[in-house]
Formats: C-alpha cells, sequence, structure tokens
C-alpha cells in the first residue's frame, strides 16, 4: 500500500521533527521536544556544551505565509539575540518525491482489454455507451513472476461516451462524454508478434457512481 500524499501532508510537520531528533542525537547533541522559550514553543532545541540551537520545521501544514508562524519565527530569533548561547535554525521538510513506473503501451492495452470484454461496471449502465481512451494510467507496484510475467497494479481513467435517449423509442437522443477512474490488478506477458497482452485480470473495478450523481 502506498501512503496517500494528502495523509503524508497531514503528518510531515511531525514526522520531520522526530526524524530530525533522531538524527541530532545519533551526533551527540542533548534533544528536547516542545519546548517553551519566551512567549513561544519550539519544535527542538538541540544542545552540546554550552550552546544551544533552537530548532523549527517549516512544512505546508505551517508555511511560512501564515501570519502565526511568522509571528513565531520572530519570538524565538528575539529570544535568541537575548539569550548569546542560543542560536535559531530552520529546516524546511518536503515530501519524498514519488518515482514514477512506466510501462509502455499499458494504457493500449487496457483500452484493447475494455473494448474488448466490457466489465459489469460499465454494462451495469442504464444506458448504451462506447469506450473512447483509457488515459492516465499510473503502475504502483510492479512484480516479475517466476513464469516471466509481469503482475502490475494501478489506477487509470477510462473515458467513454453515452448516448442518452430522449424518446421512449430510443430513437431520439444525444451523446455526451464522461471519465470514470479505475483500479487495476492484471498480469501481463509478451505475445510473439502482438505484443503486451492481458494474461488475467486480477482486479478491474471501475467507479461510475458520477454517473448516477
Amino acid at each position: 500500500m502506498q501512503i496517500e500524499s494528502k495523509y503524508l501532508s497531514r503528518h510531515l510537520h511531525e514526522l520531520a521533527v522526530e526524524q530530525l531528533a533522531d538524527k541530532y542525537a545519533q551526533e551527540g547533541y542533548l534533544v528536547e521536544r516542545d519546548v517553551r522559550l519566551g512567549s513561544s514553543g519550539a519544535d527542538l532545541v538541540i544542545s552540546k556544551a554550552d550552546k544551544h540551537i533552537i530548532v523549527e520545521v517549516k512544512s505546508p501544514r505551517n508555511g511560512t505565509e501564515s501570519g502565526s508562524f511568522r509571528s513565531k519565527m520572530l519570538s524565538l530569533r528575539n529570544f535568541a539575540l537575548e539569550h548569546p548561547s542560543y542560536s535559531l535554525r530552520m529546516v524546511v521538510a518536503t515530501e519524498p518525491r514519488r518515482k514514477k513506473i512506466e510501462v509502455k503501451g499499458l494504457s493500449e492495452v487496457l483500452f484493447d482489454f475494455l473494448t474488448s470484454q466490457p466489465t459489469a461496471d460499465l454494462t451495469a449502465l442504464p444506458t448504451p455507451y462506447q469506450v473512447k481512451k483509457v488515459t492516465e494510467v499510473e503502475v504502483d507496484e510492479l512484480n516479475l513472476l517466476e513464469t516471466g510475467e509481469v503482475e502490475a497494479a494501478g489506477t487509470g481513467v477510462v473515458e467513454v461516451n453515452l448516448y442518452i435517449a430522449t424518446s421512449p423509442d430510443n430513437e431520439q437522443g444525444f451523446t455526451t462524454q464522461d471519465n470514470y477512474p479505475f483500479d487495476f490488478h492484471i498480469v501481463l506477458n509478451h505475445v510473439e508478434r502482438e505484443g503486451l497482452a492481458i494474461k488475467d485480470v486480477k482486479i478491474l473495478d471501475i467507479d461510475t457512481s458520477s454517473f448516477y450523481e
């Protein structure tokens, strides 16, 4: 399972403080967390001999654009200026960059499958449809099996044309377009002269809930 960015961002500040605390402790500093200094609290105060460093973490949650963060940094800076044995350090916490896994031709393979083997999610739509394209395919997991086949799991979006009838006999109507996200977990193999192909589908769940909204 991969942690979604929104959850990582929500807890990035606490994770960064914990990581820094461990890092400074390994470097031989005495580490104190959530220390009250004057009118503000500091994420960390690290000390060695008679020198103290106030460490404050900047993260998306408390970015420097917020007034409260600026006020806090100003208060901590003033405390450091008034106490010669203290200095102030700001550390910027960033999320790790997600490595993108690319499987050439996977969008086309998924498109071919959806057009040749309709899924229950699409056939359950109460109106005729036509799969137009598959886009935004992202692979989260890729495993090479002992058989030489490849197991892939991820997400994508299928674009469909929908025929909406406006008469009881379905003779009159109009065509509209909709996009549905989907999750997939498939097994791929390489067919000679044909290229990549789907051998087995473990999961192919298409979210068509937007049609009914």
